[in-house]
């Protein structure tokens, strides 16, 4: 997954790897990667753990940004 920088592109990530989630419930929750994780994880009937688990690992590219400038 290449490194994204914005939410915008983030959700079109997400979107092009998992097609079942809603783009428009990520966009609604710009900026907040605990609904990602939970849409993530109702998308593919997974547990909020191993949704947790697949964001932390494959979309770290954009949260690191975001911890380093809170």
């Amino acid at each position: 997954m290449p490194i994204v920088t914005s939410w915008r592109n983030l959700v079109d990530e997400v979107a092009a790897k998992f097609p079942e989630v809603n783009r428009n419930d990520l966009h609604c929750h710009e900026g907040d990667m605990a609904a990602l994780t939970r849409i993530l994880a109702e998308a593919h009937d997974l547990t909020f753990a191993e949704a947790a688990e697949m964001v932390t690992f494959r979309l770290a590219q954009f949260v690191e940004p975001q911890r380093l400038s809170a």
